[in-house]
């Protein structure tokens, strides 16, 4: 997945790793699927991942 981030004004593309230090696919773990997080309300996403353990600012959809 594409993701993007912003530093001092300026917007960055990279490629989203959703697979965490150890090489475990993060959202899976957690019983969530990464397309149907990608299409949800972003505010329904926010609780959704708060809800599953997850910290949701570390994530960029």
């Amino acid at each position: 997945m594409l993701a993007y981030h912003t530093v001092d004004g300026v917007r960055f593309a990279g490629i989203l790793n959703i697979m965490d230090d150890d090489g475990a696919d993060v959202f899976g773990d957690a019983g969530l699927d990464y397309e149907e997080l990608e299409i949800m309300d972003p505010i329904r996403r926010r609780d959704v991942l708060r809800e599953a353990g997850l910290d949701p600012d570390e994530f960029d959809f």
